[in-house]
């Protein structure tokens, strides 16, 4: 079984919906019983409150559905139990790094390490835009 955390600031926004998208993408292609997938925040500031109602309705429009999500704080047991933790940002990574769990650093990739938002051209990551919006879930999600 392959466990990945997805982390962004709040956990409403980018690493709820990165959950969603990568839970549809693994069910889509059968692979759901291989796959422990879940999404957490670097900050307590939304704790038990579900997605962001416009990455609710950018997911939904593409048939994935958000809305049973709720918001939780990474703690130190998610870097014992998650083989892959994503970092949305520079920000959530030096957090995960500083504030949570510095022994367990070489675990943690920003997501623009392995994602279509590194550029081709420079090979430089680049951040996972937030707040979600049209014109950002567009490109996530399609």
């Amino acid at each position: 079984m392959v466990s990945v955390l997805f982390v962004c600031l709040g956990n409403i926004c980018r690493s709820p919906t990165a959950e969603g998208v990568f839970r549809h993408l693994v069910e889509h292609e059968g692979l759901a019983d291989h796959f422990t997938i879940d999404s957490a925040g670097t900050a307590a500031y939304h704790v038990g409150s579900p997605p962001d109602s416009r990455a609710q309705a950018e997911a939904k429009r593409r048939g994935i559905d958000i809305s049973g999500l709720r918001a939780r704080q990474a703690r130190h047991l998610d870097f014992t139990q998650f083989d892959y933790i994503l970092a949305m940002d520079q920000e959530n990574h030096r957090n995960l790094i500083t504030a949570i769990c510095w022994p367990f650093a070489h675990r943690i990739m920003k997501i623009g390490c392995i994602c279509f938002w590194t550029s081709p051209r420079t090979r430089t990551a680049a951040t996972c835009p937030t707040p979600i919006t049209t014109a950002v879930s567009m490109r996530f999600l399609t």
